[in-house]
């Protein structure tokens, strides 16, 4: 058997005998498979708990053949674009700084792929960091929220401070949003900001009476929505362009003199005028013809 965690009950009874090598992320696939087990416990604070059981799909192990021992000693060549991270974060290291530099190099491969118009790639690697990052914000949840009961902290909860953890997941984020942009996905990519706009702002909230943090991930997501937004009317043939000119002015109204967002706003008032005298000509002609 494979053990993926502690396994204190077999302390004194059995002895390690081998390690995986190769394919860990093979095995934390398998890991993420459903059980046959019903009912998860919720265990103490700070500590693991697991679901357990049978899974309930066959794991079919094919051609599975032997690593010699000659290979299994040499160190494998790193990957061409140096993504030597393994797939899952508890594989590669429980540091917080070692998480949060894995991530950041994960994000500029990302970028690299991104510059070479290769999205997949791209938001692989994005998908990847965020991934990274996931533990350093759920330990940041657990300290904020340690009076909230353990239901609420499993079912999930976003951390209040603007760590340095917390920036880097929003600067994902947004990068995620910049390729979907670039793929066409116009409503997952609205979708993206909307995130990150609720993660750096809050929903729902009148703090501030509607002032908006001088944060300059705030400005990108506002204009990154917008953009999604104009991209959604030309394929629906549904005008967003009000909803982008109040994203583009919230963007100025954090980032004035951001130069993208002036060029963009004006490019999107241009569209809505031109829009506008369409329907009027319309809307003229229409009543030209009741009058006659």
């Amino acid at each position: 058997m494979i053990t993926l965690n502690e396994a204190s009950h077999l302390d004194g009874i059995n002895q390690i005998i081998g390690r995986v090598i190769q394919g860990m992320e093979v095995l934390r696939i398998i890991e993420g498979f459903p059980t046959d087990r019903k009912i998860m416990s919720f265990a103490e604070r700070d500590v693991k708990s697991h679901w357990g059981g049978r899974p309930m799909v066959d794991v079919i192990i094919e051609r599975c053949g032997e690593v010699a021992e000659e290979v299994s000693a040499l160190p494998g060549l790193p990957p061409p674009d140096g993504d030597i991270f393994p797939e899952h974060h508890q594989d590669f290291s429980s540091d917080d700084s070692e998480l949060l530099l894995a991530q950041e190099r994960l994000r500029e491969m990302g970028n690299a792929y991104f510059k070479q118009n290769r999205y997949e790639q791209a938001l692989a690697k994005y998908q990847k960091a965020l991934a990274y990052l996931d533990p350093l914000l759920k330990k940041q949840s657990r300290k904020e929220f340690e009076e909230e009961e353990p239901a609420t902290l499993l079912a999930g909860g976003r951390p209040k401070d603007r760590t340095e953890p917390v920036k880097a997941d929003c600067m994902v984020k947004l990068n995620v949003c910049q390729v979907l942009l670039a793929m066409g996905e116009w409503r997952s990519a609205m979708a993206m900001a909307d995130v990150v706009l609720q993660d750096l702002i809050g929903q729902n909230s009148r703090k501030g009476y509607g002032a908006l943090p001088k944060d300059t991930l705030v400005a990108k997501a506002f204009y990154r929505r917008a953009k999604a937004r104009i991209g959604l009317s030309d394929v629906t043939g549904v005008s967003h362009v009000e909803e982008a000119i109040q994203d583009l002015q919230q963007a100025l109204q954090v980032d004035p003199e951001n130069i993208d967002v002036k060029r963009e706003l004006d490019k999107v008032r241009a569209l809505q005028r031109a829009a506008d005298a369409k329907g009027r000509a319309v809307y003229e002609r229409m009543m030209r013809v009741k009058q006659v």
